[in-house]
């Protein structure tokens, strides 16, 4: 009976955690950033995420792509992105056009501040290996594949010493992160984000 009410009580607990951490995640933006909010990957396996994932991706690209077409076909202008969207898109980045940039950008500076998650793909892998390169002022060379950049970040893992709980999970994050070879110019892109980043922490940095 003891151990039964344990077990119980150990459920309750895990859940109230789980809802302190969505709660956190909304309160911090994530809703209009993430997917998922941090329970769903303590709630699904890694195959069950990596499906469903794709599928919302794969469904979210549909609807903007149906918006798109239907901007244009009434002959209007693309609607110009706005300061408060965040981060300051255009000046720091050049073009507004890819969500996906800003999306691994603050999905990352997110799962660091709640200490809850894992890497999603090698999007969010590049702009993490980056922003490790700038903690731990290392220079890499420039366009490494997605094998070379892991290799490059594993004695770095090994000797960077984090100065807070988000570099931390920063390191975590890498440590526990299975690269695939996938591979293109915005993941270079995103690699010198992290490299370059202003607003360490700030999932919406001030306007300047």
């Amino acid at each position: 009976m003891y151990q039964y009410i344990k077990k119980i009580k150990h459920k309750v607990m895990f859940k109230i955690k789980l809802w302190e951490m969505d709660r956190l995640w909304e309160l911090m933006g994530g809703s209009c950033w993430g997917l998922f909010p941090p329970s769903f990957y303590y709630t699904h396996t890694e195959e069950e995420i990596e499906r469903i994932t794709k599928e919302t991706i794969e469904s979210c690209k549909k609807m903007l792509a149906g918006q798109r077409r239907k901007r244009y076909s009434i002959g209007r202008k693309p609607v110009p992105c706005q300061p408060a969207m965040g981060y300051l898109a255009i000046k720091e980045y050049g073009r507004m056009d890819d969500m996906e940039l800003l999306l691994a950008r603050q999905s990352i500076l997110i799962k660091c501040s709640l200490n809850a998650s894992i890497l999603m793909g090698n999007y969010e892998f590049y702009y993490a290996g980056g922003l490790l390169c700038r903690l731990a002022k290392t220079q890499p060379q420039p366009g490494m594949q997605p094998e070379q950049l892991y290799a490059f970040l594993q004695p770095l893992l090994d000797t960077y010493q984090p100065k807070n709980e988000q570099e931390s999970y920063l390191v975590k994050l890498l440590r526990e992160y299975k690269v695939s070879g996938e591979y293109d110019a915005q993941m270079e892109q995103l690699f010198e984000m992290g490299l370059k980043e202003k607003y360490l922490w700030m999932v919406q940095p001030p306007q300047e």
